[in-house]
C-alpha cells in the first residue's frame, strides 16, 4: 500500500513539473511574443515616422551615402546634410559617388554657406528658403492652385523631390504662377512674420564661437608628366598646403591666414613637395591605373568680417569674409573619393620633407 502511494506520488510529481514545464513553455512563448510585437510596433511607428518626414520633405527618399545631418528646427522646415570626414564637414574635393562630377556642389552645401549668410551678412535670400522649407510649406508660399501648377502630378513630385530648386513644373516665386504683386506680398509678408525668426535662430546655432574645423581635400595626378622618382623614392605632387577650401559662392569668401610655424616656412610656397612612397606600393598604383590621390588636411575657418560692395549698398552686394589656417601639419592620401582606401602620408613638420619648383617630369630627367 505504501509503495503503491509513494508510485502514485512520484507520478504526480512528474506530472506537476511537466505542466509546470509546459507552462513556463507558453509564459516564454507569450513574451517573446509579446517582445516581437512590440518590436514590430517600434519598427512600424519608425517606418510610419520616416514616411511623414518623407512627405514632409525633411528627409530624401534617397539616402545620402555618407553625410553630417543639420536637423531642422521644426515641422515647417526640412532637414540638410553635407559631407563629411572624420565627423567633421568636408570642403574642397568631393565624393561624387561614382556620378563622376567633381564641380557640381550637392544642394547641401548651398544651403549651408546661405545659411552663414543669413547669419553674418543678414542675408535671407530666396534660395534658402525655397532649399530649407518643407514641402508642405512649399506649397502653401510657392504654389497657386487657382492656376493649375500644383496639380497631381506636380504635388506628387514636390513632395517626393529631394531638392527644392527644382521643383518642376513649378514656378518659384511668391504666391506661385501668375500670382499677382498683391499675392506675392501676402505670402512674402506672412511667411516673414511666422517663418522666418526661426530661419535666423537657426543660423545661430552654426559657426557658434565663429570658428568651424573642417576638412579640405584636393587631388594630385600621378601622370606620365609626374613619374615616379626612384632616387628619392617617391612622388613629386602638387604642393597641397596651397590648396584652399572651394565653397563656390561669390559672397563667401576663404582666405589663408597662416599662423603655424611650419605654415609660415618660406619652403611651403613651392609648388611640389615629395610624397614618399616604396616602389611596391607605387607600381600597385600604376597597375591599378589610378592617376589621382586625394589629399586630406584638416583647416579651422573663422569668420572676419562683412564686406559691402564701393557701388551702392545693397542686401546682395555683401561679401562675408572668412580666415582659415592648418590645423595639422599631416596630409593623408587616399586612392578614392570616398577617402577609405589611404596610400601614404607626409607632415610639413618633418625634418627631411622635401620641396621643389622644378616639373617633376625634368627632375626625373637629371
Amino acid at each position: 500500500m505504501i509503495g503503491i502511494q509513494t508510485s502514485d506520488a512520484q507520478f504526480l510529481k512528474k506530472l506537476k513539473d511537466a505542466a509546470k514545464k509546459e507552462v513556463n513553455k507558453v509564459a516564454d512563448g507569450l513574451t517573446k511574443k509579446k517582445k516581437t510585437k512590440s518590436n514590430e510596433d517600434t519598427s512600424l511607428e519608425e517606418e510610419t515616422k520616416k514616411e511623414e518626414r518623407v512627405k514632409l520633405g525633411q528627409i530624401s527618399t534617397k539616402e545620402i551615402p555618407q553625410g553630417l545631418s543639420f536637423d531642422a528646427p521644426n515641422e515647417s522646415f526640412r532637414s540638410f546634410s553635407v559631407q563629411e570626414h572624420n565627423g567633421l564637414p568636408r570642403f574642397g574635393v568631393l565624393d561624387s559617388y561614382g556620378s563622376g562630377s567633381k564641380t557640381k556642389l550637392p544642394w547641401g552645401y548651398t544651403t549651408y554657406t546661405d545659411i552663414l549668410l543669413l547669419k553674418y551678412g543678414d542675408i535671407l535670400n530666396l534660395p534658402l528658403i525655397l532649399n530649407t522649407t518643407s514641402s508642405e510649406t512649399f506649397l502653401k508660399y510657392f504654389c497657386n492652385d487657382e492656376r493649375g501648377d500644383c496639380n497631381d502630378q506636380n504635388r506628387n513630385a514636390i513632395l517626393n523631390s529631394p531638392n527644392l530648386r527644382s521643383r518642376g513644373g513649378v514656378a518659384r516665386n511668391w504666391g506661385g504662377y501668375g500670382a499677382n504683386q498683391f499675392e506675392k506680398e501676402r505670402k512674402k509678408n506672412d511667411f516673414m512674420e511666422k517663418h522666418a525668426p526661426t530661419l535666423v535662430d537657426w543660423s545661430k546655432t552654426f559657426w557658434k564661437d565663429d570658428t568651424q574645423m573642417a576638412y579640405n581635400v584636393s587631388y594630385v595626378r600621378l601622370t606620365s608628366s609626374n613619374p615616379y622618382d626612384f632616387e628619392r623614392k617617391g612622388y613629386w605632387v602638387n604642393n597641397p598646403l596651397k590648396s584652399g577650401p572651394n565653397l563656390n559662392s561669390q559672397r563667401f569668401v576663404c582666405r589663408y591666414f597662416p599662423i603655424n610655424r611650419y605654415e609660415k616656412n618660406p619652403d611651403n610656397e613651392s609648388i611640389y613637395v615629395l610624397l614618399k612612397m616604396d616602389e611596391s606600393t607605387a607600381e600597385n598604383l600604376i597597375n591599378e591605373k589610378t592617376s589621382v590621390l586625394y589629399a586630406v588636411m584638416k583647416i579651422k575657418l573663422s569668420f572676419t568680417q562683412v564686406e559691402e560692395a564701393n557701388r551702392e549698398v545693397n542686401m546682395r552686394s555683401k561679401r562675408v569674409m572668412f580666415n582659415y589656417c592648418h590645423e595639422s601639419p599631416v596630409v593623408e592620401f587616399y586612392k578614392d573619393e570616398a577617402l577609405t582606401l589611404k596610400v601614404g602620408e607626409l607632415s610639413y613638420e618633418d625634418e627631411d620633407i622635401e620641396f621643389s619648383n622644378i616639373p617633376p617630369l625634368y627632375m626625373s630627367k637629371n
